[in-house]
């Protein structure tokens, strides 16, 4: 299994077994409303594209994202949560004159 859609569900959580689609490149959480993501979700090493509403994770005390080409955001945005550091990066992609889907700033 690369991609998994589990888009407009109304899913509140994810299963432990998710942990071992390690396979898995692409998955679509949007359109639910997901506070928590199993501690397995760590195994998802190939994942290249993650959709999913930051907003509702109510229990997010460390946000991960490894961008080598622009690093992590400065530690006063990711204070600010989720809505200001995708704006952070919608700023990074539009100065270097690149597009990409970044939802919900």
């Amino acid at each position: 299994l690369r991609s998994l859609i589990l888009a407009n569900n109304l899913l509140e959580t994810l299963p432990a077994s998710l942990g071992k689609c390690v396979n898995l490149t692409s998955l679509d959480l949007s359109n639910n409303q997901i506070n928590y993501l199993p501690p397995e979700a760590k195994n998802l090493t190939n994942l290249t594209q993650l959709d999913m509403e930051f907003k509702t994770l109510t229990d997010l005390q460390t946000l991960a994202l490894v961008w080598p080409q622009w690093g992590k955001p400065p530690a006063d945005v990711i204070l600010q949560g989720g809505k200001v550091i995708r704006q952070f990066y919608k700023d990074l992609l539009a100065a270097s004159g690149q597009v990409a889907g970044i939802q919900g700033a």
